[in-house]
């Protein structure tokens, strides 16, 4: 499974439009089935989409997800790249919105099952009133990182950090939520 460039046919606002770019690809008809996309997302660079597949044999339909890896380089001529899996490859991408996830069809493959119920738990751990977006500012937490303890502080958005971030006060540092666990302990002051 490699990645697949080329040059991109839907721009928006002078850049690569990567959502409209994949459903053109996934909505065809040929003459043995009809694919559709019934929903589709962008979560970051990666697109999520419930696609529904009718074959003209009479067969039940079906729907499945796909999972695609984006990349643009405005300065290339082959501008835009993907690489293209569906659920039952077991996508390591699991950020796939509940709204797709209700969409799908039941399925026997066990690596759809696994990657949806990843998902699924994702889904959770982000609805949780301790998930890292729902703490309130001025809470600090506390995780282990290759042996040593680490406390961080959510502060509030000001001068060049346009929303919340964490700040840790031994070494004068700020860290990234998409490099913060999920798994913390909140450190009573």
């Amino acid at each position: 499974m490699g990645w697949t460039s080329y040059h991109a046919d839907f721009y928006k606002n002078g850049k690569v439009d990567r959502k409209a770019e994949l459903d053109h690809t996934y909505n065809y008809e040929n003459e043995n089935q009809t694919v559709r996309v019934l929903k589709s997302s962008m979560v970051g660079s990666t697109y999520y989409a419930a696609v529904e597949v009718v074959p003209k044999n009479g067969e039940d339909r079906s729907v499945t997800a796909a999972v695609v890896l984006t990349s643009t380089d405005m300065k290339d001529w082959y501008n835009f790249s993907c690489k293209c899996m569906d659920e039952t490859c077991g996508p390591g991408e699991s950020e796939c919105p509940k709204s797709i996830l209700k969409l799908l069809t039941p399925t026997t493959y066990e690596y759809a099952k696994a990657w949806r119920k990843r998902c699924w738990d994702n889904l959770e751990k982000k609805n949780s009133p301790l998930s890292l977006g729902k703490l309130p500012v001025g809470t600090k937490i506390s995780f282990v990182r290759n042996g040593v303890e680490i406390v961080l502080e959510k502060k509030a958005p000001n001068y060049q950090f346009k929303t919340t971030w964490w700040y840790r006060a031994s070494n004068n540092t700020y860290f990234q939520k998409k490099y913060l666990p999920t798994e913390f302990t909140i450190v009573a002051d």
